[in-house]
């Protein structure tokens, strides 16, 4: 396998009022017959009209293709945005965008559909924040004209309205610190078949006594979405706890424990419980800093018609130094052991040396990986050498 490829980056503010960034990413990857490329392009510039008025734009483009003795593919993507930002007060401001993006394909969807889409949207925000004697405020009132498009036959328009609103810190008594937030959208049809309903609701506490010897976090949140595009509900809730300990010198002790229920009209229900625990040590060896891991995590999936189990058990450890005064050494080894149902398993062994030396404006780095990857389809090994050279242009205007 051969690996071609190169970015390059430009950051640059002529003034205080105005800043801009631009960065252009291009690879290709050719293996047993199969050649692809990929190309991206992101920029952004923003512009400080007076202390209270600002504006921002952003364009973004890219392209990949595939080619392989069977078919050719291709995927052409953009996207465009322009956006105004007033503020009225301390606690109230505004905001209008714009946004444009486009998505071409010359394949289709697992599915069968085709997913070239089209889609127009202008969007005002009314945006008010305080902070309460027990907690920071922040609301949200929004109104729209959206434009979207799959096909000749598929279009149309609508409008958006949306409301959201949060406290954070919510600081009500001794134990716990509470956060908060919910979120409503709707797009409204004026012409063709376009519309869509989004909700979302969050509430998160953390503790406040005893986190010198354990960090406690706990979460719930719930959401569900449709729209015209999929015509399908979608519906997922999900909790979970953790905590977090630092008690013992140079060690981190974290455990985890989440479910998961979601829905949608063309899997049906899906419930994953998932329990993690995660041990590292760090400490200074040998003119280095070390850092050792332990990871075990399970997870079950319950779905129509059965349900499966999975576990895995892992290891790590990260070795850094500097060997000359210009010459760092990053060394890492991991190797995980993974289990489930019907005899399935999953063993992955890695290895990995990056050196890194600067030169003047340079930046020199060899890089090497090893992965053995086995379970029950394949038994894969990957070799990987890799030289970098960057450097770093700078103008003073």
């Amino acid at each position: 396998m051969t690996v071609n490829a190169v970015t390059v980056g430009l950051q640059s503010r002529p003034s205080l009022e105005f800043s801009q960034t631009h960065r252009y990413t291009y690879y290709s990857v050719s293996a047993d017959q199969t050649d692809s490329t990929s190309s991206a392009y992101s920029g952004g510039m923003s512009y400080r009209f007076t202390d209270r008025l600002d504006s921002n734009l952003s364009l973004t483009s890219g392209e990949t293709t595939s080619d392989t003795p069977d078919k050719s593919e291709s995927t052409t993507s953009m996207g465009a945005g322009f956006g105004l930002n007033y503020r009225i007060s301390k606690k109230l401001s505004l905001t209008e965008t714009l946004n444009y993006s486009k998505f071409d394909s010359s394949s289709n969807t697992p599915t069968g559909i085709n997913p070239d889409r089209e889609m127009f949207n202008a969007l005002t925000h009314l945006t008010y924040s305080d902070q309460l004697p027990w907690a920071q405020l922040t609301s949200s009132v929004r109104l729209g004209y959206n434009r979207d498009k799959t096909s000749e036959e598929l279009s149309g328009s609508g409008v958006e309205q949306g409301f959201s609103v949060a406290l954070t810190n919510i600081d009500i008594n001794r134990y716990f610190i509470f956060n908060t937030s919910a979120d409503w959208n709707r797009v409204y049809n004026l012409t063709g078949d376009v519309w869509s309903k989004n909700n979302s609701y969050q509430v998160s506490a953390l503790n406040k006594l005893w986190r010198r010897y354990v960090q406690i976090a706990a979460k719930l949140s719930s959401s569900s979405q449709s729209s015209w595009v999929t015509v399908a509900e979608t519906r997922a809730e999900n909790w979970s706890v953790g905590a977090t300990s630092t008690y013992f010198r140079n060690t981190k002790i974290e455990a985890t424990s989440e479910h998961t229920k979601s829905f949608d009209t063309v899997t049906g229900d899906l419930s994953t419980d998932s329990e993690t625990l995660i041990v590292t040590h760090n400490r200074y060896l040998a003119g280095g800093a070390v850092d050792l891991g332990f990871t075990y995590n399970i997870i079950n999936n319950t779905f129509q018609g059965g349900s499966n189990e999975f576990s895995a058990l892992g290891a790590f450890a990260r070795y850094n130094k500097k060997l000359l005064r210009n010459l760092d050494w990053h060394a890492g080894a991991s190797v995980s052991r993974g289990e489930g149902d019907n005899s399935s398993f999953k063993n992955i062994t890695a290895f990995d040396n990056l050196l890194t030396y600067p030169m003047r404006s340079w930046l020199l780095s060899l890089e090497q990986k090893y992965i053995h990857t086995e379970d029950q389809s394949r038994d894969l090994v990957e070799n990987t050498f890799l030289f970098r050279a960057m450097r770093q242009f700078l103008w003073v205007l």
